[in-house]
């Protein structure tokens, strides 16, 4: 996956967006992930769009992150992490 630049600008939200009473998330729809205003690629993947949560989760989007256990933006290939004895 391509690291977020940092120096990138935030795309704006459109303004036209109306999510009343839920949250404005960040779809990108190759990954079929969404992301959330705290994420590092919130608005700064190269094709993506905002929407709703409600309406992402309806159209099949996860959670950055929830498919790979929790892990948010969890390297390919990694090892998992030893757990305590």
């Amino acid at each position: 996956m391509t690291e977020p630049n940092p120096n990138a600008t935030v795309a704006a939200v459109p303004a036209s967006l109306n999510c009343a009473g839920d949250t404005v998330v960040w779809a990108t729809p190759k990954r079929h992930v969404y992301h959330l205003s705290n994420d590092p690629y919130y608005g700064r993947t190269h094709s993506g769009r905002y929407m709703c949560m409600q309406q992402a989760r309806s159209q099949g989007y996860h959670a950055a992150g929830a498919r790979s256990g929790g892990k948010h933006h969890a390297m390919k290939g990694a090892l998992p992490e030893a757990s305590p004895t």
